[in-house]
């Protein structure tokens, strides 16, 4: 197994940028490779799987996914990392922490129209640097809009549960959107 964090862009710096950004980690399993069960205490984790398959185990449930699928593993919940296929799978893993800052408390609460807006400001193709900032973003909005379901309605009912799979799959959306104005911006001469 290779497991390294990202370096940063010469031009920012990854880390510090956000309040909830921790780091950006690149893993390669080979073959049947496997990651120890983790628990993140404190932070989000967003896997985005490069290129092979994977199975997450969260929790004692399994996703398996494919290249170009991503998942939200939330804080507080076990994962483990399985390559069931023949050839070796490659992800990229972003940490980030649902704690709001509560040294700027008369900052306005992210919301879902934090998302949009974020979205429309982009223009069709992106750079890396804008595509990274975007993730940032997001991770930062998607952590503050975890800690509000907790805070309101909890996460271990059906309604929190299906709060939290909803955000999922916005916050997914759009890394997907971002990823794909990033491959058609490398596409253009």
């Amino acid at each position: 197994m290779r497991f390294s964090r990202m370096k940063s862009h010469p031009d920012f710096a990854v880390e510090g940028r956000s309040q909830h950004f921790h780091g950006c980690f690149e893993m390669e399993l080979t073959p049947g490779e496997e990651t120890l069960t983790l628990q993140n205490a404190k932070h989000e984790e967003l896997i985005y799987l490069l290129s092979g398959r994977a199975i997450i185990t969260m929790e004692r449930k399994e996703s398996e996914l494919g290249s170009g699928d991503l998942i939200l593993i939330p804080a507080q919940k076990w994962r483990k990392i399985t390559n069931p296929s023949k050839s070796t799978t490659r992800l990229i893993s972003f940490a980030s922490s649902p704690q709001i800052d509560n040294d700027h408390p008369d900052e306005e609460p992210k919301s879902l129209e934090n998302l949009d807006t974020l979205l429309n400001s982009l223009p069709e193709t992106v750079q890396e640097i804008d595509a990274i900032q975007s993730i940032i973003k997001l991770f930062d909005i998607g952590g503050q809009l975890t800690e509000q379901i907790e805070r309101c309605v909890g996460l271990n009912n059906d309604t929190g549960l299906q709060a939290l799979i909803a955000l999922q799959k916005r916050l997914m959306k759009a890394v997907l959107n971002i990823t794909n104005r990033y491959k058609t911006s490398k596409q253009q001469p």
